[in-house]
């Protein structure tokens, strides 16, 4: 009886100890599509973005668009998948966050895995969760080839290839979390956002509601002129590399430099579906220019320890050194050991 008494009381801790942690993730993203993770427990703080790390395979890798909203205490962890994104497995890692695992607490890492393939989306959707007050705005972009059809509150809406639309979601009267659905013939993505009502005055009220909530379809898409981005700096003069510079790898500013009208993407680094890497990061591949930065349109991986340029010069110039004492030491004492015919030393 004992031993059965024992074994109930082990199991149920067991239990508890399990499912201290619930993580739901999607497990199969295409390109374009939005991984999204939700995370269930007793949280003694709140998650951030900063707890949140993404991993493919065994490599520390990034995602440049990600956030993590909190939702009447659970937290929805979503990150975009950029077209030029690794087809392969992926998983997201959350540490350094104190909860409640049974009666002890617990900063024990955990994470949730999933899968990129080697698909386009019919179409982008942003953001992947929200908690707002009263109305939200979400972006869906076509990334087909042609024109697909997207479902959204039982409504139809066409976009062509590339195009932009903006929905906007109002409700009329009380907080409330909803699972807006967008979905097309290939793909279904159900947004979870907390509204957090705020009686104002002076909204502005509608007759046109589906449920509870209003949508509004607005079309984002605009044809901006081409502007040339020129960049001089006239306070410095241009200098050229000495030899020390290259052995040192010492790379001076070249001033007075105007970067050519081709060479200079006028949209950002987002806007082109790549991602600037951070730092201890580098690109997969070249990089490529970006009204923001350098642009990369592939992964961003950790930089492997190199050795240093400066290091090896300083070794090279401590061994001549060394050499130039030993040789005119050399030769010094050679001369000093010189005796004439009378055995007189000179």
């Amino acid at each position: 009886m004992k031993k059965i008494f024992l074994f109930l009381v082990l199991f149920s801790l067991f239990i508890s100890l399990v499912s201290a942690i619930d993580v739901e993730i999607t497990p199969n993203v295409k390109l374009g599509e939005n991984v999204l993770m939700k995370v269930s427990g007793n949280f003694l703080e709140n998650i951030t973005k900063e707890d949140v790390s993404f991993y493919r395979r065994h490599m520390k890798t990034q995602f440049s668009q990600f956030d993590v909203v909190k939702i009447q205490g659970d937290f929805y962890i979503y990150a975009f998948v950029e077209l030029a994104k690794t087809p392969d497995n992926y998983s997201i890692n959350i540490s350094g966050v104190n909860y409640m695992k049974g009666a002890v607490i617990s900063e024990e890492a955990f994470f949730g895995n999933f899968s990129i393939v080697n698909e386009i989306a019919d179409f982008s959707l942003k953001p992947g969760a929200a908690n707002v007050e009263n109305n939200i705005s979400v972006e869906v972009q076509n990334l087909k080839e042609s024109k697909i059809n997207i479902n959204v509150a039982n409504e139809e809406y066409s976009l062509k290839s590339g195009e932009i639309k903006e929905f906007k979601f109002k409700i009329e009267n009380e907080s409330q979390f909803m699972n807006l659905e967008f979905s097309s013939e290939n793909q279904t993505y159900i947004l979870p956002v907390y509204f957090n009502y705020v009686d104002l005055n002076d909204s502005v009220k509608t007759n046109d509601s589906l449920d509870n909530y209003t949508v509004i379809e607005e079309d984002i898409n605009e044809n901006e002129e081409d502007n040339p981005i020129v960049i001089i700096d006239e306070n410095k003069t241009e200098e050229k590399e000495s030899f020390f510079d290259k052995l040192f790898g010492i790379t001076k500013n070249k001033t007075n430099e105007t970067i050519p009208e081709e060479s200079v993407n006028i949209q950002n680094c987002n806007e082109m579906d790549g991602q600037i890497c951070e730092s201890g990061f580098k690109c997969e591949n070249d990089t490529i220019r970006a009204f923001d930065g350098s642009c990369c349109l592939t992964e961003c991986i950790e930089k492997k320890t190199d050795v240093n340029k400066k290091t090896i010069g300083w070794i090279l110039i401590i061994v001549v050194v060394l050499f130039l004492a030993w040789f005119f030491g050399r030769k010094y004492r050679g001369t000093r050991n010189t005796r004439g015919l009378l055995g007189r030393r000179y």
